[in-house]
């Protein structure tokens, strides 16, 4: 199917990176055909689906260079807490308790909300990362994902004691970060 969106500002991301007013972008089967001017009623007749993006703005997908997708299930938790404080005593209790069930449901609700804004590709960094690629995986249209997987759990062990969480308070802590409850 040709699809052609006309009558947008068209942001490139070509050398100069070019501003076109009134610009137009065509697509076949997934693939860009067509960045320029407005063609004439005539030339949009040839399309197969047409569709006025008038007042609208067509750019490039944007990149997340560094999210924890299935945090998005603890948007606002304690937000009003100092960093060290909010990290120790609310979200790493928090997050030893978290399973492959919750990252499954916290990435696919991160990747939602992408999709709806417009980011084409996201580097996550988190536990359970078998959990965030299925979901881009069986997601339609799913934005890319490259996998840090959990890098920093391994770090976290070599952490001064007072800096780890607390198995009292997080259980599962020692699971996660390989810290010893000793």
């Amino acid at each position: 199917m040709k699809t052609l969106i006309y009558g947008v500002t068209v942001i490139t991301a070509n050398a100069a990176f070019d501003v076109i007013p009134n610009g137009a972008v065509a697509f076949e089967n997934g693939v860009i055909t067509y960045v320029g001017p407005t063609p004439d009623e005539k030339a949009r007749a040839a399309y197969d689906e047409v569709l006025d993006g008038r007042g609208g703005v067509v750019l490039p997908g944007l990149i997340n260079t560094h999210c924890h997708a299935a945090m998005a299930l603890l948007r606002g938790y304690a937000d009003d807490l100092p960093l060290q404080a909010w990290l120790e005593e609310k979200m790493w209790p928090l997050e030893a308790r978290f399973t492959a069930e919750h990252v499954r449901w916290g990435s696919l609700l991160a990747i939602a909300e992408m999709l709806k804004t417009g980011t084409t590709t996201f580097v996550d960094m988190y536990d359970h990362m078998d959990e965030v690629a299925r979901n881009v995986e069986e997601t339609a249209s799913a934005p890319s994902c490259a996998a840090a997987s959990s890098a920093c759990a391994p770090a976290r062990s070599r952490w001064p004691s007072w800096k780890r969480p607390k198995p009292s308070l997080a259980p599962g802590a020692e699971r996660r970060t390989g810290a010893s409850p000793r």
